[in-house]
């Protein structure tokens, strides 16, 4: 019964124009930024902390990116319209990159963060490169709506597998010369951890990227799109690493892979705060010498 209610919902929900799925998301962040008033105060003061920034300047930024988070859920009902037609550059190398990442036969490691419209971002690599990209996500308590978000996922070419089940299956896809992705910007466990400084204190950043990608001999390609005010949106990319040409202990390589990666989320974030995920307790791993 719960399926069948999500699946009518959702058939609503695909129906509404990109202007549509704007205003419903405005009315949901506007209710989170009301209702969650613990977690907008402790954002407020993080953004505060991490940007230095006086009070007002940090609720504005704070406020903006609880808009961001809804519409970032709501464009997943755009997947499958969703195309290059909308997407513009600012400099003629994205453009350059993004055309040799998708004609690459070098297994690829796509990074890119909960900034922007990391949602529809899937579904344009992956309709460009014309292959399954394979990413972790973890299930949803609500096994019905994780299996929607999944077949969401699924018309925009990006397949989801459990974290649990992940790093076998991400391994074998690299050897075969397919393509993975990561969001690298959540916090993780000590154990899965390298610790890093990211937008000025230390952060636990998540080697399994960086150690699937050293073990594939893969290219890591940061790449991320970030929303417009006219409506459109701008595709931001970095320079790909090459793990194969990584030198030194492994333990090394996974660290500079791990920065490199690291230094590339840090630079959109700074460059458009207002469209980070600054909810998330980023910073709550803390180093063993720091406990």
């Amino acid at each position: 019964m719960k399926q069948r209610l999500y699946q009518i919902l959702i058939g609503l929900l695909r129906r509404l124009s990109l202007g549509g799925i704007r205003r419903i998301a405005a009315l949901l962040g506007f209710v989170m930024w009301t209702m969650l008033f613990r977690r907008r105060e402790e954002t407020v003061h993080r953004v505060m902390d991490r940007l230095g920034l006086p009070g007002d300047k940090a609720r504005a930024i704070a406020r903006a990116s609880f808009y961001n988070i809804a519409l970032s859920f709501m464009e997943i009902f755009y997947n499958d319209r969703f195309g290059p037609e909308l997407v513009r550059v600012e400099r003629e190398e994205d453009w350059t990159l993004f055309h040799a990442m998708v004609n690459n036969e070098r297994p690829m490691v796509f990074i890119s963060g909960h900034f922007g419209a990391w949602e529809v971002l899937g579904s344009l690599v992956g309709r460009a490169t014309g292959q399954p990209m394979v990413t972790v996500a973890r299930k949803q308590k609500d096994s019905a709506m994780s299996g929607i978000i999944q077949q969401l996922r699924r018309e925009g070419n990006l397949l989801s597998i459990d974290h649990r089940e992940a790093a076998g299956a991400l391994l074998a896809c690299l050897r075969r010369g397919g393509i993975t992705c990561f969001l690298i910007d959540h916090n993780t466990l000590r154990r899965e951890a390298v610790f890093l400084p990211f937008i000025g204190e230390t952060a636990a950043v998540n080697m399994g990227p960086a150690m699937l990608a050293l073990r594939a001999k893969a290219l890591i390609f940061p790449i991320f799109l970030r929303r417009e005010e006219g409506g459109t949106y701008l595709l931001r990319m970095e320079e790909p690493l090459d793990t194969a040409l990584l030198q030194g202990p492994l333990s090394e390589r996974v660290r500079d892979a791990a920065a490199f990666y690291t230094k590339a989320m840090e630079k959109q974030v700074l460059e458009a705060p207002e469209q980070w995920f600054w909810m998330h307790r980023r910073w709550k791993t803390r180093p063993p010498d720091s406990v």
